[in-house]
This record gives C-alpha cells, structure tokens and sequence, in this order.
C-alpha cells in the first residue's frame, strides 16, 4: 500500500506542475503586452539577439489617451498574443529619463505615440492616439509588411536619382508619411512637376487631402492651391478653402516652435484673407496662442485679454466658446500674478459657468481663481462642488477626482494650489 500511495502521490506532483505551468502559460496572456524592464541597450540587445522588431508605446502620466490604451487595450489577452509573438515591447515616459531622448531622436509630437523598429532600432511604422484593438492589432500587421519593404534610406538613396518622376515621389511620400515624417518639399516638388491641365483635377485636390498636414503657406503648392481656387466649382472651392485653413494653422504650429515672428505675421495676412465662414481663426487669437507657447507672458496677456473681451464674451456665447474661456481663465491661473488680469480672468470664469454650471473642469478653475485672489470661502464652497460634480459624473477618472480633492485640502490648509 505504502508503494502505491508513494507512487500515486508523485503522479500527482507531476499533474500538479503541469497544471501549474499551463496556468502560468494562461496567465502570461491574460496579462495582455508584457513590456520589457530594460534600458535602451537593452532593448536593441534583445531584440537584436531574438530577431524581433521592436515596439515602443512613448506616453506621459498625463496623457488621457495613454490611459486609455494602457488599461483598456494593452491588458487584453489578444492584444498580448499578437504583440508579445511578434515585438520586443517597451514603454516609455517621454518626460523622464532615457523616454525623453527617445521621444526626441523619433520626433515624437503628441500621445500615444507607437514606435516600430527593427532590430536595429530603425523606425518602420509610427502612429499615434487611442483606438479600438483591432485597429491596434492591425498596425501590429502593417509594421510587419513594412518591415519586408525597402527602408526609407534605400528610399532617400533612390530619391536622388528619380526627384522628377512623379510616380516614383507619390510612393516615396506615403513611405515618409508612414514614418510621421514632414513631405513639405516632396509637396512642393510633386505639384511643380504636373502640367497646367492637372492641377485642379479632382484627383490633385484629394492629393491636396492626403498631405494636409505637411502644407505650408509659404510653398509654391500653396500658391498653386489659390491660383486654382477660380477655376474649381463652389462645392471644390470649400475643399480648396479647408487646404488654405490646414496650411494657416500648420504654419503657425511651425512658427511657434522655430520662434519666427516674420512667418507669424505672414500666418496672420493669410488668415485675414480666408472668409470667416471656412473658420478663419480671429487675429487676436493667433497672436495669443503664439505667445503663449513662445512663453511671452505680458504679451500673451494682452492678446488674451483683447480675445477673450472682444469676442468670447459676446451675449450670444457658443457653448465651444465656453470651453475656450474656461482655458484661457485656467492659463490665467496657471501663469499670471497680476491682480487686475486674474479678477478678468475670474470675469471669464464666471461667464462660462453662466453658459454651462454644471461642468465640474468650470467649476475647478472658478475656485481656483477665487482662492488666488483672495476669495478663500467661496472657492472651499466650489471646489467642494467641483470635486462632488467629478465623482458623480466621471467615476472612472480616479486622478481627477484625486486632484479636486488635494486641491481641496490645500484650500483648507491655506497652501497655494499654483506652482
């Protein structure tokens, strides 16, 4: 009997560490990506040894979107099938450490953004924003395809030899536009190439609708697009005046980050030109969002102040304008000490609640506002609705009720809630 029961007892130890070691197997999926604990090197060492690609999920804390993707589609087991099998996966923080040199070499802009590398760390594929799995998981295929393509310096290299032909620059331009980079010039040179029967084709104008982003107003395929605008019917020269709207805001965004007040000025007489009814943004409003970025604050104040006086609080207010006061208001908060710029940015505050009083991000910046300048009462009485508001209406955003909540507390303890 001993024999027996010894023998059946390690039959059992034996099923038990195989269940053990499938469940673990199971359980490894379920978590969904397993992202590597390694540095940079690391990386490109395992994956280099391993003969996989590399992906790369670049986020912040702050981003909502990466929240999203990290506890809604990165956990699944699907997702973790593909990208586990097929990646060498790692996140990272573009605000610290090796992220922010990463974030820079990869010209990375906004977030998520997913990186996919080969084993060298050559960038084959880049796509930003939250998205369903399945859309994920087929950027996860398309990286693949990409990766058994020429790369884009066998491309470059190519280029110099066929820059004039135009079927050759609409395939280098998707395989640039594929790895987030600018096709400004390619633009340019592509529209430059066609003769004068082809530039207003309807086929020129979704050529126009495919690269929007990377259209300047200082181009010559800018000028081409005005040129042609007399020529389109009413129902193309929308489309044609949407181009002009993309190129005015891309030029602006280019001014702001190269700190060219020249191209500014050129952004502001383009804009003036577009009829108001295609969105032209008023002048005062590109002035303030200029230097708000370029850091100018006294001028940023001016700008803002005349925005949001002569045109934001206008009896008739659109609920999107309530939206633009309640940000100003908070850049208010954030950024200026002067006490007569904070009680008009309080006015705006207040304006907006007026429109819409139970949005709880108002109600924030009101109380916030009201405890700078010296309101502490009734800024503890709004933030205790803010933060009520919150947990009501957005439960699943723990970080923002956790912040309306040390706001709260700092109000109580007298501490300034504003760096």
């Amino acid at each position: 009997m001993q024999h027996d029961y010894t023998y059946n007892n390690s039959s059992m130890k034996q099923k038990i560490l195989i269940i053990t070691f499938f469940s673990a197997l199971l359980i490894g999926y379920s978590q969904g990506i397993e992202f590597e604990q390694l540095n940079w090197n690391g990386v490109l060492e395992k994956a280099a040894q391993n003969q996989k690609p590399i992906f790369v999920d670049v986020y912040t804390t702050w981003c909502r979107p990466c929240k999203v993707m990290s506890t809604q589609v990165f956990p699944l087991q699907e997702v973790g099938e593909v990208y586990n099998s097929k990646f060498i996966c790692v996140k990272m923080d573009a605000e610290k450490g090796e992220g922010i040199r990463i974030a820079s070499d990869y010209e990375v802009k906004s977030y998520p953004t997913y990186l996919f590398l080969d084993t060298s760390g050559a960038l084959i594929l880049k796509a930003t924003g939250s998205m369903p799995p399945q859309e994920f998981m087929a950027l996860a295929t398309s990286a693949e395809k990409e990766l058994k393509k020429p790369s884009i310096i066998d491309w470059e290299n190519e280029y110099a030899l066929k820059k004039t032909d135009t079927t050759f620059l609409r395939l280098y331009m998707e395989k640039r536009a594929l790895l987030g980079k600018s096709n400004t010039l390619l633009l340019d040179e592509y529209i430059s190439l066609l003769p004068e029967n082809q530039d207003v084709s309807d086929d020129i104008l979704e050529f126009y609708k495919k690269y929007k982003e990377s259209l300047r107003i200082n181009t010559w395929a800018y000028q081409k697009l005005l040129d042609n605008k007399t020529k389109q019917t009413p129902l193309k020269v929308v489309v044609v005046n949407s181009l002009c709207r993309a190129a005015i805001n891309n030029s602006l965004r280019e001014a702001i980050a190269s700190r060219d007040e020249q191209l500014l000025e050129e952004v502001v007489v383009e804009n003036e030109k577009l009829p108001k009814q295609f969105g032209a943004t008023r002048k005062e409003e590109i002035y303030m969002n200029y230097y708000k970025n370029s850091n100018e604050l006294e001028k940023f104040i001016h700008y803002a102040t005349l925005y949001a006086e002569t045109w934001l609080m206008k009896k008739e207010l659109p609920i999107i304008s309530c939206f633009e006061l309640n940000s100003i208001a908070w850049l208010f908060f954030e950024k200026v000490t002067d006490k007569e710029a904070l009680n008009n940015a309080l006015r705006w505050s207040k304006r907006s609640l007026e429109i819409s009083s139970d949005n709880y991000m108002f109600l924030d910046t009101y109380a916030n506002l009201l405890y700078k300048t010296g309101k502490r009462r009734k800024a503890i009485s709004q933030q205790t609705k803010a933060l009520n508001l919150a947990i009501k209406q957005n439960k699943e955003e723990e970080f923002e009720v956790e912040s309306y909540k040390e706001t709260l507390r700092k109000m109580k303890q007298r501490e300034k809630t504003w760096e």
